[in-house]
């Protein structure tokens, strides 16, 4: 038998080279597809961002004046499912064009009536964050006050109780104050339609993104009807795992949280992106910001009449 009858191939070892040179190549692949889907991500939320800082000047240009971060008799605003507690979201719906959603929504009855479930249950995809789970909720808040304090009237935000600000009276300027954000995961919440911490947050603290995930994303998914109102101790003591079981009851389920927040305490921001959450300014710009900012900065953007900073944020 002549020697060229015989065929040439891989020896083992040689055919392990290759499987490993292979499974590297993925592992360096990977990680940058992975990056490449998660700014894609971050580019369709400050797309929606942008967005919705549209509709509110819309709503603006309207009525002359922003839209109420919530409307209730008085306050300061409790975060529980019990009060009329419509907020900045329902009154911008015409100008997001979803009139239809808007037409469903009963204002001659408070948020949590039973006139009202199905308007709230909807899922909106613009209140969505690609990066994160939708639970129907909103992934997007309205800035209401520059430090942790409960919803009110006082509040040196540009939404909070009862608002109605006119562009004038934005001391600081629209293009060095904050007007929208990313929230971060804390405390129960009650919907995109309830102008609670739901939809409304301040700078009082960054949730950082893997913060987020060991908690299990959003706190809190609405399921079913809230039901009748709740008593008087409900609405004062801490949502400790005792208190939480009446609203569980009713359609909630919530992460527990290492500190449970009492139903006055708002809680900050935050987002599921890497190192940072976005923010639209008053003059509808969107940028990207550091969880490692500076809180003084934070809260200086976020106040409507501080006297900085004194240029807008690059």
């Amino acid at each position: 038998m002549k020697r060229d009858d015989f065929r040439t191939a891989f020896t083992l070892v040689e055919l392990l080279v290759v499987i490993a040179i292979i499974g590297i190549l993925v592992g360096l692949l990977l990680p940058a597809v992975q990056a490449a889907r998660e700014a894609a991500r971050r580019m369709s939320c400050q797309s929606k961002l942008a967005q919705l800082g549209l509709a509110v000047h819309a709503y603006e240009a309207s009525f002359g004046r922003f839209p109420a971060g919530v409307v209730e008799q008085k306050g300061p605003i409790r975060s529980v499912p019990f009060g009329y507690h419509h907020n900045w979201i329902g009154a911008c719906l015409p100008y997001l064009d979803l009139p239809n959603l808007y037409r469903a929504v009963d204002y001659s009855v408070g948020v949590y009536d039973p006139k009202n479930l199905k308007a709230r249950s909807v899922d909106v995809p613009i209140l969505n964050c690609p990066s994160q789970v939708s639970t129907g909720g909103s992934s997007y808040v309205a800035l209401h006050h520059s430090r942790e304090a409960p919803i009110d009237t006082t509040n040196d935000g540009l939404f909070f109780l009862n608002s109605k600000l006119r562009i004038d009276e934005v001391v600081d300027g629209l293009t060095c104050t904050a007007m929208l954000a990313e929230k971060g995961a804390n405390g129960l919440d009650l919907g995109w339609m309830s102008g609670t911490r739901s939809t409304l947050r301040n700078p009082g603290s960054i949730l950082r993104s893997a913060q987020w995930r060991m908690m299990g994303g959003n706190g809190a998914a609405l399921v079913e009807d809230y039901g009748t109102a709740f008593s008087e101790r409900e609405l004062t003591l801490e949502s400790t795992e005792s208190e939480l079981s009446p609203y569980q009851e009713k359609g909630y389920s919530e992460a527990q949280l290492e500190v449970p927040m009492k139903p006055l305490e708002v809680g900050g921001l935050g987002s599921l992106h890497a190192l940072g959450f976005q923010m639209t300014m008053g003059d509808g710009s969107v940028h990207f910001v550091s969880s490692q900012i500076d809180p003084a900065i934070l809260r200086a953007l976020v106040s409507r009449m501080d006297g900085m900073p004194l240029t807008p944020p690059q």
